[in-house]
């Protein structure tokens, strides 16, 4: 014979948890619909705050959002995504980052993860480059040089040196008549 309710030998009654008496409440009352908005519900609300009043008057079936709203949990977490951090500067490169890693920018950061070493400072270098020194880099990669080489031996990011080439390999569409 199974015995529920008050007439289990574990039954604690009043002196149960919170968490316990909002669990004979869930087993109680099945959801339906919001009572507020009319979408599915998800919640059981007690109006009272006493977890323990499980009669009917007392249950509320809510969706999460109104739940929320009802708590006051709604107001706190707008508060919580309101609260913007300033960015700061990374200790390598000096970019305006957010958020730092180990007070690294998300570049430097992974530079390092990879590298082992702090990533080089390219900080004011152009993205352009002038077209005598493309020229110089254009037969220098000629001879064999890959980008990375190039980029030590100019003092710019590899990948600047390789978009460079990708432009000026682009060449004007061919017009059809």
């Amino acid at each position: 014979m199974v015995y529920l309710g008050s007439k289990h030998f574990n039954w604690k009654g009043d002196s149960a948890s919170d968490e316990a008496k909002r669990v004979r409440a869930r087993c109680m009352y099945k959801i339906g619909k919001c009572e507020v908005c009319g979408s599915k519900a998800k919640d059981r609300h007690h109006a009272d705050g006493n977890p323990g009043n499980n009669c009917e008057e007392n249950i509320m079936r809510l969706c999460r959002s109104c739940h929320m709203k009802i708590d006051g949990r709604m107001d706190k977490f707008r508060k919580l995504k309101t609260i913007v951090k300033p960015p700061k500067n990374c200790t390598n490169c000096g970019k305006l980052a957010k958020p730092l890693r180990k007070g690294l920018c998300h570049c430097c950061n992974e530079y390092y993860r990879r590298n082992g070493i702090n990533r080089p400072d390219f900080v004011g270098v152009s993205n352009t480059i002038s077209s005598e020194v493309f020229d110089n880099i254009k037969k220098l990669r000629g001879e064999g040089l890959s980008y990375r080489s190039l980029s030590a031996i100019f003092g710019m990011s590899h990948s600047t040196i390789r978009n460079a080439f990708l432009k000026s390999s682009k060449k004007a569409p061919i017009k059809r008549v």
